[in-house]
């Protein structure tokens, strides 16, 4: 009986701690995007991949009009199937751009996403302002935290204009370390 009840014990605890590990990149996707800075605070893009790949990365302005709102896009070679980091002014780990980033400007919300260019999954994406890269130091990640968000649940989609929308999002941004990420 004793064993039994240690087994048992043993079993719900493993359990819960291979389903925690599991669901560490948070849902759905493959992975988790971020963006953080380089020494001379410049933006720099992060993504954690956890099953799969992903080849492509685009920073969008988040904005009311119906345009192409594309800022930047990247893409990597060879794939990434763990983690990688790159200078969105710059490139470099294989990332590459085929036009120069456009200068971020004050006020505006920007979106990165990354992903796979043959649909099989996304690291999903990161909101951000010029004022959010100037307050984080070389070595910090900025991202979005899907455990507060499921804690939060039942989540409720942020309604309004997409100014208001990504306002309501920002309470599920993230700033840690590199190391954290």
């Amino acid at each position: 009986m004793r064993i039994t009840v240690r087994r048992g014990a043993a079993s719900v605890g493993l359990t819960t701690l291979v389903a925690v590990w599991l669901t560490a990149c948070g849902p759905p996707g493959v992975g988790q995007v971020g963006i953080g800075v380089d020494a001379l605070g410049r933006p720099v893009g992060f993504v954690q991949v956890c099953t799969g790949h992903v080849d492509t990365a685009r920073l969008v302005v988040e904005s009311e009009a119906d345009i192409d709102n594309r800022l930047g896009s990247w893409n990597v070679e060879p794939v990434v199937t763990n983690a990688s980091s790159w200078s969105l002014e710059r490139g470099g780990g294989g990332w590459t751009a085929p036009k120069p980033l456009g200068a971020l400007t004050e006020g505006t919300v920007y979106s990165l996403h990354v992903g796979a260019r043959d649909s099989s999954g996304t690291a999903g994406s990161v909101l951000f302002k010029l004022s959010d890269l100037k307050a984080m130091s070389p070595g910090q990640v900025r991202y979005y935290d899907y455990r507060r968000a499921e804690a939060s649940a039942p989540a409720i989609e942020p309604t309004g204009s997409r100014a208001e929308q990504a306002i309501g999002e920002n309470a599920f941004m993230k700033v840690e370390s590199e190391a954290h990420f």
